[in-house]
């Protein structure tokens, strides 16, 4: 209250000092001359500056105890019970009558110290709270199931990222809108609905065709307050299932395929052996064919049994001991081993890989792909065809490509021939050998040396098969496929090797 008083005290001297001094100079200015000053004139002026000083000061004071009356209403408002107790007019036990303002600001203190210090933690809280819904909406944002938040309307209030390939359009501008719109599946609204009808959760699974055909599995729960039977909204979770579905398939077929691939030469040895023993075996005539083709069946039983372990190893991704391979070694060793079958059927080898090619790669592992591959060139091959082998590299891979003149592949197979025991002819593949699990042992040992394989092929016209290993060793970078042809890989119906 003192230093409001002070306050206001100098705001007046200063305004009627200001008015005394406007005078003096006014008086000054009118009269022309120190000598002609008029002292009516001035004792005028000063009257009027300290009329003035006093009418504002008497204005500020007023103004300071509206702003104090003003302050002391919103804390009566704020707090009806102490408000009563520290400003009530009358006297109370202690005789609080006529008590200083400052008095009671201080006495309010008490009151208000621990009401800022609640304000003080809910601020706190309320951080707290923000910096976990953005927690969670990282966490919902990264997960790899699509999550659909529909508030009690059925209006998409949230999704995530994950959630944009179901819908193949931008969140941004699906927010607010029903999820008939939304969703675009006659089951998933059909699942939505009916959890939004009965308050019950829900699961299924259904195929989807938009925009892409895929397999979901949704589980739809409903949002709100227990025993109330008030719904706040609903949500929705689908994980994709395609892949999880595919190898599943992919894995009984295996077993079905298995099963038969070795039920054929176990039944033809098992056969062939009654048959000795029924009384053949006397029969040197009859005894020799029957005995060549037990040898026979047993060899293939033998290499089937073989791939399968290999492939079954492969798909563990083994530890790879890479080393800088001369390619054109692996290539003149695969030949040496399959000379027989290319001096068979009339075939010749061209070894077009520069002398000093070199690739990074498991050398054991390298070996197999080359020789799988030659093998399988020379399978499909015609009487008096060819088979060549070319490299090159760029700056981050390295390239070889098998070529054969066989009898190609039909488009509709080009998509299947590295599956599990996927034969394009099977008559003649079972008839010439082949366990059909050449190309897939392929696959699955270029990619563990983070490679790419792919193949150009035209029926009645030939096949390349390119391989692209990483220079430097393994990578994650991903090759980008195309044609062997785009990489100067020689291609069918051109480049043919002279005899």
């Amino acid at each position: 209250m003192a230093k409001m008083a002070k306050d206001v005290l100098a705001v007046g001297t200063g305004v009627a000092l200001f008015f005394m001094s406007e005078a003096l100079f006014l008086n000054l200015y009118l009269q022309g001359s120190p000598a002609s000053f008029a002292w009516p004139s001035f004792l005028e002026g000063l009257l009027l500056g300290i009329g003035f000083g006093i009418f504002g000061s008497v204005l500020l004071f007023a103004r300071r105890i509206s702003g104090i009356s003003a302050d002391v209403r919103a804390l009566r408002r704020l707090f009806p019970r102490a408000s009563a107790d520290l400003c009530d007019g009358g006297e109370g036990p202690e005789g609080r009558k006529g008590e200083p303002l400052s008095d009671l600001l201080l006495r309010l203190d008490p009151v208000l110290a621990p009401l800022a210090a609640e304000l003080g933690h809910l601020r706190e809280h309320v951080r707290e709270l923000r910096r976990e819904e953005r927690r969670l909406r990282e966490i919902l944002h990264e997960m790899r199931t699509a999550v659909f938040l529909f508030d009690d309307r059925g209006n998409l209030r949230f999704a995530n990222r994950a959630a944009v390939p179901l819908v193949a359009r931008p969140l941004e501008d699906l927010l607010g809108r029903p999820y008939g719109e939304v969703l675009r599946n006659f089951d998933l609204v059909e699942l939505v609905e009916g959890v939004y009808r009965t308050g019950r959760e829900n699961e299924r699974e259904f195929h989807v065709y938009y925009p892409e055909e895929r397999i979901v599995r949704a589980h739809v729960v409903p949002l709100g307050a227990e025993g109330e039977g008030t719904r706040s909204g609903v949500l929705l979770a689908a994980t994709d299932v395609t892949e999880v579905r595919r190898l599943e398939r992919v894995r009984s077929e295996f077993v079905q395929n298995v099963s038969h691939e070795l039920k054929t030469p176990v039944t033809a040895i098992r056969g062939f052996a009654e048959t000795l023993l029924d009384g053949a075996l006397g029969d040197p005539q009859v005894a020799r064919p029957f005995l060549e083709i037990i040898l026979r069946e047993s060899e293939r039983l033998e290499r089937l049994i073989s791939d399968i372990l290999d492939l079954s190893r492969i798909e563990r991704m083994p530890r790879l001991s890479l080393a800088r391979v001369r390619l054109v070694e692996v290539f003149h060793d695969a030949y040496v081993q399959l000379e027989s079958r290319f001096v068979q059927k009339g075939l010749r080898f061209e070894n077009r890989i520069p002398e000093g090619f070199v690739v990074e790669a498991d050398p054991d592992r390298l070996r197999q792909i080359v020789l799988n591959l030659m093998a399988n060139a020379v399978q499909y091959n015609r009487e008096r065809g060819y088979v060549a082998a070319e490299a090159w590299e760029d700056d981050r891979f390295s390239y070889f490509a098998v070529e054969d003149s066989g009898i190609g592949i039909p488009a509709r197979d080009l998509g299947r021939i590295f599956e599990r025991f996927y034969r394009v002819d099977k008559a003649r593949s079972r008839e010439s050998g082949g366990t059909g699990l050449g190309l897939a042992i392929v696959k699955h040992l270029v990619e563990a040396h983070r490679g790419v394989i792919s193949v150009v092929s035209e029926e009645g016209q030939g096949t390349v098969f390119t391989v692209a290993l990483p220079r430097g060793g393994i990578s994650d970078e991903e090759v980008p496929s195309g044609e062997a042809r785009e990489h100067g890989a020689p291609s069918s119906g051109d480049s043919r090797p002279s005899s």
